[in-house]
């Protein structure tokens, strides 16, 4: 029946997208405010941890070790390729392992780079540390920002 006359099917087709548009729209809303809500869970357990760090030396001088383990380790692994690289190409050998001469250097300097960016990291999140009183106050704008979205989401 719905196959002898093009405008009723035409019709139906129409109705079926808006109403699909609708129920996905619907959908959607749901996760999004439900994705803010747990950016707002997220914010406050940061925030919360923040103020605990403030509290625990401790826990800083932890934090502080784990740092430094880390650009130690980074920094062994880099040299141990750097050595592996540079002990080849010096050896006379036109290839060091898989890589061509051209591609070890390329292959040096961005390890070398990424290490660097890492350094930068955890330098920034050090001094990040020691600045509670800020780190929080932008946790707390974060925050509000983020409820004043879940509002207006929930007002639609």
């Amino acid at each position: 029946m719905l196959n002898s006359n093009p405008v009723i099917l035409v019709s139906v087709a129409f109705l079926s997208g808006i109403f699909l548009t609708l129920v996905f729209g619907k959908i959607a809303k749901v996760i999004k405010s439900r994705d803010r809500q747990s950016e707002i869970d997220f914010l406050q357990f940061e925030r919360d941890h923040r103020e605990l760090l403030r509290d625990s030396r401790i826990h800083r001088e932890r934090l502080f070790r784990r740092s430094m383990f880390a650009a130690l380790l980074c920094s062994a692994v880099v040299l141990i390729f750097t050595l592996v690289l540079l002990i080849g190409k010096f050896s006379g050998a036109e290839e060091v392992g898989i890589f061509s001469a051209k591609t070890s250097i390329s292959l040096l300097i961005l390890a070398w780079a990424v290490y660097l960016v890492y350094l930068l990291m955890l330098w920034r999140r050090y001094k990040n540390i020691n600045n509670y009183q800020k780190m929080l106050y932008q946790l707390e704008k974060r925050i509000i920002k983020t409820r004043q979205k879940l509002e207006q989401a929930e007002k639609r």
